[in-house]
């Protein structure tokens, strides 16, 4: 009985040791898996940024050109669409963030009339194409600005007024702005959206807001898309604390509210000052500057970008050409480097140069990428990087960046004009 006793333990232990094996082996395939997804997402999330780093940042040079009302006007709608294309990029590829709630607000001015006024420029020639009237009624404040996300802000009245046009084969769309007074310097913005199209039902009304659900399956097959578009607008309601609601009655048509509080944002005349007295001071350094990168459209961009300032540019396409170009001429105040890149990535560009044993190892690195997670900062900072500027590139976040590294350089011997 004993050895019957025994051998059945041991068989048990046999069970709970393989069971433990599989166990392992099963957490180990889980996490290469994970491991493989980040690799994709990073290298996805690159290369999808990087033309539209040149996009942005060349409709936003194009700006600062002498254009007419219209063009002006066609230029915003393109910056709208194009930043709106980026945004969900960054949704779509990190689902996982939005999930463990690290999805960050960037507050900007902005004024909401001309927000909407550019979403549905952007979007009216879809419902004229369907022979739908777009009605828009702006807030009576029309001048008046806000401090708040407007991208993703945007995002939300792209993504409702699109579904309503998609959804609406005769009659008319609707869009009103209201602004109201709230406490202190706080106004409520709602934004409202309001079409005579297939409505939905109660029923349906309840999944509305969940990922990859639309009204119906026959919906889906007739109009497109993975339903994912109205569950991003509810996170990033909350996430705003604001909130957005539907109503709707079947066959007759829906409505779509979105409201948010924010504050009222600083006049633009000081925001102008404050850009014309920084373009001073950054035109005033009079930097030596190297730049890293080997996307020739972006090499362009931050030349152009940096070109007000009359620093003296160098351009090399890789980390290995930054590195012997470093020890070549030591001269440099700063480096501006890309991540990416072949031959030897900015990282490791980085750490070749702070193992210099002359001068040029001090020289400040601002990275600029694309892939700026938390981790990703992190390991530009260990390896000896002193700031990131985050791509597309804008002007201003680049001159806070330099001008935080160079507070109280002496002036070099440049002709600053009147700035």
């Amino acid at each position: 009985l004993d050895q019957a006793k025994n051998r059945r333990l041991e068989v048990m232990n046999e069970a709970v040791l393989a069971q433990m094996e599989e166990a392992r082996h099963a957490a180990d395939l889980a996490r290469r898996a994970n491991e493989t997804k980040d690799i994709f997402l990073a290298n996805t999330s690159h290369e999808l940024r990087t033309p539209l780093t040149g996009v942005l940042g060349m409709m936003n040079l194009l700006e600062r050109t002498r254009l007419t009302d219209e063009q002006q006007e066609i230029v915003g709608a393109a910056q709208v669409s194009a930043k709106t294309l980026l945004t969900l990029i960054n949704d779509i590829l990190d689902l996982a963030r939005l999930d463990e709630g690290k999805l960050e607000l960037n507050a900007q001015p902005f004024v909401p009339n001309e927000l909407v006024r550019r979403i549905v420029s952007l979007l009216k020639p879809s419902a004229t194409e369907k022979g739908l009237a777009l009605h828009v009624t702006y807030a009576e404040e029309g001048d008046l600005r806000l401090s708040g996300d407007a991208v993703r802000i945007g995002q939300i009245l792209l993504n409702i007024l699109s579904n309503a046009i998609k959804f609406t084969d005769a009659g008319h769309v609707d869009v009103a702005v209201a602004i109201e007074q709230g406490e202190s310097n706080l106004r409520r913005l709602q934004l409202c959206v309001e079409d005579t199209g297939v409505g939905f039902g109660k029923d349906q009304a309840a999944r509305l807001f969940q990922r990859f659900e639309q009204v119906d399956g026959s919906a889906q097959r007739r109009q497109g898309g993975a339903g994912l578009g109205l569950a991003i607008c509810r996170e990033l309601a909350g996430l705003m604390e604001g909130i957005i609601e539907a109503d709707s009655m079947l066959g007759v048509g829906s409505r779509f509210r979105f409201a948010v509080t924010l504050p009222i944002a600083g006049s633009s005349h000081a925001e102008h000052d404050a850009r014309d007295l920084s373009t001073g001071r950054m035109r005033a350094l009079g930097l030596k500057v190297l730049i890293a990168e080997d996307n020739r459209i972006n090499q362009m961009l931050v030349q152009k970008l940096l070109a007000p300032y009359d620093w003296r540019i160098t351009v090399v396409d890789n980390g290995a050409a930054a590195v012997a170009m470093l020890e070549a001429d030591p001269d440099f105040d700063l480096v501006l480097m890309d991540m990416r890149m072949p031959v030897m990535d900015g990282v490791a560009a980085t750490r070749r140069i702070r193992a210099f044993d002359g001068p040029a190892r001090d020289i400040p690195i601002i990275a600029l990428t694309a892939n700026t997670m938390p981790e990703d900062v992190v390991e530009y900072h260990a390896a000896g990087m002193d700031d990131v500027v985050a791509k597309p590139i804008l002007v201003d976040d680049l001159a806070t960046v330099v001008l935080k590294l160079f507070p109280s350089r002496p002036v070099r011997d440049v002709n600053i004009g009147n700035a």
